[in-house]
């Protein structure tokens, strides 16, 4: 019997009073795995050979704001050396981890379509002073069965809407490294 791999959630947050243009960002997968925090992977994402990925997005607030919108989206993916050594070749991973259609590795930068994002949750925190607002993404990209390392860039365009109606764009990003399966 074939094993179900596991789904893994990007979260992306930002606090829209914020001065920095760097996410919060954890992975958070259904089997606990996938951002560890010790050994050789700590601080990268590990991820599974045929997995899907969601992404989910919230902004943040100590005051109430009436929303915002998700302009554009993108993650980038650089592949590193996969093997080298004297009298071998210089190997990189695949272009990117994810891959289209029937396992055709797509290419380095993956667009995530901003009609895709739907809010899916506000939240006034009873008891609290911090107004947040979740927007998730309507789709998925599935992790292709190339192993290897690379460093994962997500950058979003952000437009935020105050309670005033006044509104500003943001761009936010980060950049942790990746891997699947023993990466080298």
């Amino acid at each position: 019997m074939t094993k179900t791999p596991p789904a893994m959630v990007l979260e992306a947050n930002f606090d829209i009073d914020q001065t920095g243009e760097t996410l919060e960002w954890h992975f958070a997968r259904s089997d606990g795995d996938g951002n560890p925090d010790e050994g050789k992977n700590a601080g990268a994402i590990k991820f599974v050979v045929g997995e899907k990925m969601f992404v989910r997005v919230k902004g943040g607030s100590q005051a109430p704001y009436r929303s915002f919108q998700v302009l554009d989206c993108c993650l980038i993916t650089q592949p590193q050396i996969i093997q080298c050594g004297k009298d071998m070749p210089t190997l990189y991973a695949a272009p990117s981890l994810f891959v289209k259609g029937e396992g055709h590795s797509m290419g380095a930068s993956i667009k995530l379509g901003a009609e895709k994002f739907e809010p899916h949750q506000v939240q006034p925190d009873p008891g609290s002073d911090y107004f947040e607002i979740t927007q998730v993404w309507g789709g998925h990209l599935k992790v292709g069965d190339d192993h290897g390392r690379w460093e994962l860039s997500f950058i979003i365009t952000v437009l935020i809407t105050c309670a005033d109606g006044s509104s500003y764009v943001r761009v936010f990003n980060f950049d942790p490294e990746c891997e699947v399966g023993p990466g080298i």
